[in-house]
């Protein structure tokens, strides 16, 4: 009867210990920043295509990190980014901010404490219109509303 018993406690031991470092670590886990750096003067739509062998490497994914680390996805003049891998944007837990190649921030609609005014130039998501790409758009609110309406005919 002696020995049940310690394996018992032994086991309760493992299993709280297996669950705190479980804890743990998924606390621990930093996230991250995407930032998305457009030619000067961009405007128009933006892809990103993802698992494209020509494409530049994947954003570095360390779910054990601490903090935060920061993916920047440039994009060329064609608007269109090709990645090796999977958008960074799959991970848990991620922001997005967006500038300009001189540095001049190009405003996100939904994030928080960004209000945009209707004729000022932001950054858009369409989401994922095909298989393995992720739509932006990058101009005012009516041009997005516009390039949205078509893409849906």
């Amino acid at each position: 009867m002696r020995n049940f018993s310690a394996v018992w406690k032994t086991s309760c031991v493992l299993g709280v210990l297996f669950a705190f470092l479980v804890l743990f670590v998924g606390c621990i886990r930093g996230y991250i920043t995407v930032e998305y750096v457009f030619p000067d003067g961009f405007r128009g739509p933006a892809v990103v295509r993802v698992r494209q062998p020509d494409g530049v490497p994947e954003c570095e994914k360390d779910y054990l990190r601490r903090g935060s680390h920061r993916c920047v996805l440039t994009f060329p003049p064609s608007g269109v980014l090709n990645t090796q891998g999977e958008a960074p944007i799959t991970q848990d837990q991620w922001e997005a901010t967006a500038r300009y190649a001189n540095g001049t921030a190009i405003p996100i609609p939904g994030v928080p404490e960004t209000s945009i005014s209707s004729n000022q130039t932001a950054l858009w998501s369409l989401g994922t219109i095909k298989e393995g790409e992720n739509w932006l758009f990058v101009g005012t609110e009516s041009e997005f509303i516009k390039f949205k309406e078509q893409q849906q005919r």
